[in-house]
């Protein structure tokens, strides 16, 4: 969903303000839409879709590597590649150039950890870490430092929006997914079940460092904090996870971290709508992201950008309605009630301004910000000094509009 800018700054990476391409962003529920085009150069911004099923691993016969690879003689490395089923996914680093020669065993390694999430988080893959852990019938059961992560931070998100984002939202999808398939509406009854099954509050995890006392004993440790394996308690049968609307966003922390670890001077990494930047662009300038139009699908509405890090997501619900029998829904999902979102919220572009996990919290904020009423949405993004905000809204006339939080009106430009 984007494209770099290149030489002379003036091409966008066009980051698509809603529905964050088929397969990412997903506390809300992606019910059908386009596989997006893979990532390219020119200006215009790169399709979108309905987005939230989890990253899955390639498919048989998908290639994991790149399809494409550049570098040049200032230490560049750009490759990109379509991952997870579907997702246009970017990465494009500098090394020093006394170290140029290590940007190709670099860019490998970071295909790799792309690939190695998507791999353990696909709730759709019953081998997957999480397709094993939802498939138990285990009260408790032990996870991986990287699970824990996840779950730190979705507890974070989810406290904060009040449940609007909720990783515990699987039976909830799995019932509207199986109502397309069978073109039947779910009653009141069906949804009112499945949503008794959703709730973070009712998982508890304890590091295991913890119950060798090695470390507080506490579910609530900030993701700066967390770490290490954990004991997963459920407190109701039947709960299950779908990752899918934070772990494109913390693949591309993952492989930040490594780019930063490994001594990169610069560099943007995109996975559908995630996307973050740090240091200067190829052209000297600062890395700039373009804001998709909602209704008008080769049009930028606008960019967004700082001479600082960059860590940027988006979500909205503006594609066409899913039919069901006579009826049309949208295609996201509220997690507190079971039922589609009715929001004139088109899309929402959120910025993360640095912190713990900033893409992966950037992921989770964005899918909740499109669930979550406007005015809810804009005072709690107005509240935290670490968030800025813009919503596209369709008004009474039917055309969209903008709205702007305080702090990003320091960070977005318009192109229109």
């Amino acid at each position: 969903m984007g494209k770099v800018e290149s030489s002379g700054g003036r091409r966008l990476i066009a980051g698509a303000i809603g529905l964050a391409l088929l397969l990412g962003i997903g506390i809300g529920l992606h019910l059908r839409g386009p596989a997006p085009a893979p990532i390219g150069e020119p200006a215009a911004p790169a399709p979108a879709s309905p987005a939230p099923a989890p990253p899955a691993a390639p498919a048989e016969g998908e290639p994991a590597a790149p399809v494409g690879e550049r570098a040049d003689a200032e230490g560049w490395v750009d490759q990109e590649a379509t991952i997870y089923h579907g997702i246009p996914t970017r990465i494009r680093f500098r090394m020093p150039r006394d170290r140029a020669a290590e940007g190709a065993d670099l860019a490998r390694e970071a295909w790799a950890r792309f690939e190695d999430i998507g791999k353990r988080f696909n709730a759709f893959d019953m081998d997957s870490e999480v397709g094993t852990f939802n498939a138990s019938t285990q009260d408790v059961r032990a996870v991986s430092g990287e699970f824990s992560a996840l779950l730190d931070v979705s507890r974070e998100v989810w406290g904060l929006t009040r449940g609007a984002f909720d990783p515990t939202v699987w039976p909830v999808k799995a019932l509207w997914r199986q109502a397309e398939r069978t073109n039947q509406v779910p009653n009141d009854t069906l949804i009112e079940a499945a949503r008794a099954r959703v709730g973070l509050d009712k998982l508890t995890a304890v590091r295991r460092s913890a119950l060798m006392g090695k470390a507080p004993a506490t579910q609530a440790s900030t993701p700066a904090q967390s770490g290490g394996p954990s004991l997963v308690h459920r407190g109701a049968a039947g709960i299950a996870l779908d990752f899918g609307g934070i772990v494109k966003g913390y693949a591309v922390d993952r492989v930040v971290a490594l780019l930063a670890e490994r001594g990169a001077t610069d560099w943007l990494v995109q996975c559908g709508g995630e996307i973050a930047a740090h240091g200067r662009s190829p052209s000297g300038e600062a890395w700039r992201v373009g804001i998709r139009h909602p209704l008008q699908k080769d049009a930028v509405w606008g960019s967004v950008s700082t001479p600082g890090d960059l860590f940027v997501s988006t979500s909205g619900n503006y594609e066409q309605p899913v039919r069901i029998g006579s009826r049309e829904f949208h295609h996201i999902v509220d997690p507190r009630t079971g039922r589609p979102v009715e929001s004139p919220v088109l899309g929402v572009t959120v910025v993360v301004l640095g912190g713990q996990n900033p893409n992966a919290r950037a992921d989770a904020f964005a899918t909740a910000l499109t669930v979550m009423p406007l005015d809810a949405a804009q005072e709690l993004v107005q509240a935290r000094s670490d968030l800025a905000a813009l919503f596209i809204v369709r008004g009474p006339d039917g055309r969209p509009t903008e709205v702007v939080t305080p702090r990003m009106r320091d960070l977005v430009r318009s192109e229109r």
